[in-house]
C-alpha cells in the first residue's frame, strides 16, 4: 500500500525533483525532445524549470 509521506504534496515533490534533476545535470546542457503530446511537453517544462533559463534551440518542422 502507498503510503505518502507527511507534507507530500505536488509542490513539494515538483521542487525536491526539480533540485535532483539539477543537481544531476551539473550544469551541462540537456536535451528534451518533444512530441507535441502532454507528456513529452510536460517533461520540458519541468526540464526548463530544473535547469533555469539556459539557452534552448527549439526546432519546428
Amino acid at each position: 500500500m502507498f503510503r505518502p509521506w507527511k507534507g507530500l504534496t505536488p509542490k513539494n515533490l515538483l521542487r525536491k525533483r526539480s533540485r535532483i534533476f539539477a543537481k544531476e545535470i551539473n550544469g551541462e546542457k540537456a536535451l528534451v525532445a518533444i512530441s507535441g503530446g502532454v507528456d513529452s511537453t510536460t517533461c520540458a517544462v519541468l526540464t526548463r524549470k530544473a535547469i533555469g533559463e539556459k539557452p534552448c534551440l527549439r526546432i519546428f518542422r
